[in-house]
C-alpha cells in the first residue's frame, strides 16, 4: 500500500467518502492513490485540510500544511 492510500486509511476514510467531502471525484483519488495521475496542488491541500481534521484526535503529522507535503509528488 502506498502512502497515499496509507494516510486516508488512517483517518478511517473510504475513498467515496474523501471524494464526497473534498469534491474530488473517487476515479480521480483511486488514480491518484496508485500514483497514474497527479492532482493539482489546491486539490492536494484540499484533501489535506479534510485528512487533518480525522487525523486530529490521534495526529500522525504536524497540521495539514505538513500533510499536503506528505502528498504531494515528490521531486
Amino acid at each position: 500500500m502506498n502512502e497515499r492510500a496509507s494516510v486516508r486509511r488512517r483517518a478511517w476514510l473510504t475513498q467515496i467518502q474523501l471524494a464526497r467531502k473534498t469534491g474530488i471525484s473517487a476515479p480521480r483519488i483511486c488514480l491518484w492513490e496508485r500514483g497514474e495521475i497527479e492532482l493539482r496542488p489546491e486539490q492536494i491541500e484540499c484533501i489535506a485540510k479534510v485528512l487533518d481534521e480525522h487525523l486530529s484526535k490521534a495526529p500522525v503529522f504536524n497540521g495539514a500544511r505538513e500533510l499536503a507535503l506528505t502528498l504531494s509528488p515528490a521531486k
